[in-house]
């Protein structure tokens, strides 16, 4: 019998089989103590509840610090790009002029130089320089050394022929030959 008393006092410990047991008191036993007895949950640290907030608050201000422009601090050699409004304003005195455009006189030649200009020759002509002109290469680099000495300089030449066998006049003015004599000496 002492071991039915200790059986109902301890929650974990198992009846044998062999004991008699009173219907009473297993049902007492039953009805007063669970099997399993509810463990509250296990408290977070306050920490850990705010962390997310935390994290978002912080992510906020470095978001919201990244947006501030900051003041440009201007040293000696320093190139700003900031609008100086105490600069003098320009005038127009000093500048050049466009001349107004001279009309030609209502004439045969004006006609002729118009119905030239807007015909399907002419047009069918100029699509023909310009891609026989976007076809020869004519890179240019940052570091060329100078015109005879780098030999990069030479496709250029190429691209000279090409104008001078299309526009062949425009190598015949005065002006352009004497350039272009004192280019080749």
């Amino acid at each position: 019998m002492a071991q039915s008393k200790l059986s109902t006092t301890d929650p974990h410990a198992i009846p044998l089989l062999s004991e008699s047991h009173d219907d009473e008191e297993q049902q007492r036993y039953v009805s007063t103590q669970p099997l399993c007895p509810p463990h509250p949950p296990p408290r977070r640290p306050l920490l850990n509840s705010y962390s997310w907030i935390v994290a978002g608050v912080l992510l906020v201000l470095f978001i919201g610090l990244l947006a501030i422009p900051k003041p440009s601090v201007k040293g000696p050699g320093d190139v700003g790009d900031d609008y100086d409004e105490d600069a003098p304003t320009p005038d127009s005195k000093g500048m050049c002029r466009q001349m107004n455009m001279k009309e030609l006189p209502d004439d045969k030649i004006q006609a002729a130089l118009a119905e030239a200009l807007h015909s399907e020759e002419y047009l069918r002509g100029s699509i023909e320089r310009l891609s026989g002109a976007v076809q020869i290469p004519t890179e240019s680099f940052d570091d060329m050394g100078p015109v005879g000495e780098d030999q990069r300089w030479n496709v250029f030449q190429r691209f000279h022929d090409y104008l001078e066998e299309t526009y062949p006049k425009v190598y015949e003015l005065p002006l352009l030959q004497m350039l272009m004599e004192d280019i080749r000496n």
